[in-house]
C-alpha cells in the first residue's frame, strides 16, 4: 500500500455517535420527537421513523435527489448485518462496533493519506479534524455542497480532488 483515502470516515465511533446527535438536535421539534418516540420503544423500523429521519438523510447523507444507482445500492443493505454491527438508529451505535476507537493507532499510518468529506456530511468536520490530527502529514479536502455521498453530489471536484492527490503521490 503505497497511500490511503479515508472518504467520510472515522476513527472513533463514540466520536461519530457525538457528532451525529449533535446534528441530530438541529433537526425539527417534530422530526426529533417522532424518532426520540420510536427509538424508546425500539421501533425504528416503523415507516414514521423513516420518514422523520429523511430530514437527516437530506442535509446531511444525501442533498440531492438519489440518482438511481444510488437507491438500488440501498435497497441491497443487509438491514440485519447494519444492526448487528451499528445498531438500530444512526443515532445509537449500541451494535458490536459501539466502542471502536483507533484514534489512539493514527500514528502508526506512515503513508501519503488523503481525508476527504462533504461540507454537510455526517462526517463532520470535527471527524476529519481528528483523523488529520491523527495521521503524520495527512492531507485533508473538503467537498463543497456535498454530504455523505460526496463523489454522487459533486462527482467532478470529487474526482478532482482524488486526481490531484493522486498525482502527488503516486504519479497518476
Amino acid at each position: 500500500v503505497r497511500s490511503l483515502i479515508l472518504a467520510s470516515t472515522t476513527a472513533s465511533i463514540p466520536l461519530w455517535a457525538a457528532e451525529t446527535g449533535r446534528l441530530r438536535r438541529e433537526l425539527s421539534p417534530e422530526n426529533c420527537a417522532v424518532m426520540d418516540t420510536l427509538e424508546a420503544t425500539g421501533r425504528t423500523s416503523d415507516p414514521a421513523y423513516a420518514a422523520a429521519f429523511m430530514e437527516f438523510v437530506t442535509k446531511h447523507v444525501c442533498r440531492i435527489p438519489p440518482p438511481e444507482h444510488v437507491l438500488t445500492a440501498l435497497g441491497r443493505v443487509n438491514n440485519a448485518l447494519y444492526a448487528s454491527l451499528w445498531g438500530a438508529s444512526e443515532f445509537q451505535p449500541d451494535g458490536a462496533l459501539r466502542e471502536w476507537d483507533v484514534t489512539g493507532q493514527l500514528g502508526e499510518l506512515h503513508l501519503p493519506t488523503l481525508i476527504i468529506s462533504g461540507e454537510h456530511d455526517e462526517a463532520t468536520p470535527a471527524l476529519g479534524a481528528a483523523l488529520q490530527a491523527g495521521i503524520p502529514g495527512a492531507q485533508r479536502v473538503i467537498v463543497a455542497e456535498a454530504a455523505h455521498i460526496g463523489m454522487v453530489e459533486q462527482p467532478d471536484a470529487y474526482r478532482a480532488a482524488l486526481t490531484t492527490f493522486l498525482a502527488g503521490v503516486e504519479g497518476v
